[in-house]
Order: structure tokens, then sequence, then C-alpha cells
């Protein structure tokens, strides 16, 4: 199976100053913060309207699944698949847990790599993106990156 991710879901402390340190390194823009709520918290969500793969930002309260103290964690990968059910019986039949995530989601946990796969159903991803206002038409190598002068090269 070839899935890439079409999402990656970090979680951070501070969603305002992740998303300008972001948008000074990579040149990113962004959708307008959401505050959702999932079961009994209140989170806020963004994504880089640059993408695939979109970047989300969640910022949760102390307590809930999302929050972190400081910094952040990469919590997930989501990924499209046309057979949604078969995807999901595979990663059942490789005795990865199964966890309920945000929105009714599937996520299955990654133990050793320390974050979850997220799975989506293709027929949702039109109305997924457009919900979103996100630009599918540009990868991450597509953003207005800053100028680098006087910083070393990359080897």
């Amino acid at each position: 199976m070839d899935a890439l991710p079409f999402q990656i879901g970090v979680h951070v402390s501070d969603i305002d100053n992740a998303m300008q340190e972001i948008t000074a390194g990579l040149g990113l823009s962004w959708t307008d913060i959401r505050d959702m709520t999932v079961g009994e918290w209140n989170i806020r969500v963004a994504f880089a309207r640059q993408g695939p793969p979109f970047i989300e930002l969640v910022q949760g309260p102390p307590g809930s699944p999302w929050h972190v103290a400081s910094g952040s964690s990469i919590d997930h990968l989501g990924y499209w698949t046309s057979e949604y059910e078969r995807e999901r019986e595979r990663l059942n039949s490789i005795d990865l847990p199964e966890l309920r995530g945000g929105a009714g989601r599937v996520h299955f946990h990654l133990p050793a790599a320390g974050f979850r796969l997220e799975l989506f159903d293709d027929e949702g991803k039109d109305a997924f993106y457009k919900a979103w206002g996100l630009d599918t038409g540009k990868g991450l190598g597509h953003g207005t990156a800053p100028a680098t002068e006087g910083f070393p090269r990359g080897h």
C-alpha cells in the first residue's frame, strides 16, 4: 500500500505563535483559526493553505488529548483511502490499536513512532478541502519562503 499523507497534525501550545513562526520559516499562509468543540473540549484549529501535505495545528486546553505544555508534538498523519473499510480492516489485522478520534474519525496508534494514522474516506475529500478553503494544487514546496541570505546552506 502506498498511502501518502495529505495532512500532518501537530499539537501546539500556542497556535498564534506557531503560525507566525512557520510563516516566517516557510512562507506559508493559514486558514482562519477555528474554535471547535470535540466532546467536552474546546480546541483551536488552523491549516496551512499550501499542501498537500497540509499542516494542521491544534491547540487544546490543559487536560485534553490535544494539550502540550510547551512547544509541539506530531499527533497524526492523515490520508485518504478509496477503500475505507478495507483499509480499516488491514490496519486492524496488523494489530495497530484502533482509537476513535475527533469528528468521529478512526485513528490507529503507531506506538514506536509516537503518533497516529488518521483515515479519511475519499468520498469526503472535496467537501473537506472546500470547508477549509485549502488549495490542493500546490505542495509545501510552493510557499513563498523568505530569503535566506546570510544563512549557511544545507548539506
